[in-house]
């Protein structure tokens, strides 16, 4: 649940502290509490916080929607940095 609708993720890939340094820098300067959107881009991608690392969001299904890549997700609806999924 992201503000109250329902969103499926359908493809995602795990990431670990490290490897999500190496894409993220300021990852490291901040603690994300996990569900947190650590990062939202229509280009990049989104990235949030979980229980061991992070994962990335490669396919993605909002409530009434179709299922779509993330990036096109993104272009047309607004998730934000700090947003907490439930």
């Amino acid at each position: 649940m992201l503000n109250n609708k329902k969103i499926k993720f359908w493809k995602v890939q795990v990431l670990s502290e490290k490897e999500m340094a190496t894409i993220l820098v300021k990852v490291e300067s901040k603690k994300y509490q996990n569900g947190e959107v650590v990062y939202s881009s229509d280009k990049l991608g989104l990235y949030i916080k979980a229980i061991d690392g992070y994962i990335s969001v490669l396919e993605i299904q909002g409530e009434n929607s179709k299922k779509m890549d993330i990036n096109s997700f993104l272009r047309g609806n607004n998730i934000c940095e700090g947003d907490i999924l439930k």
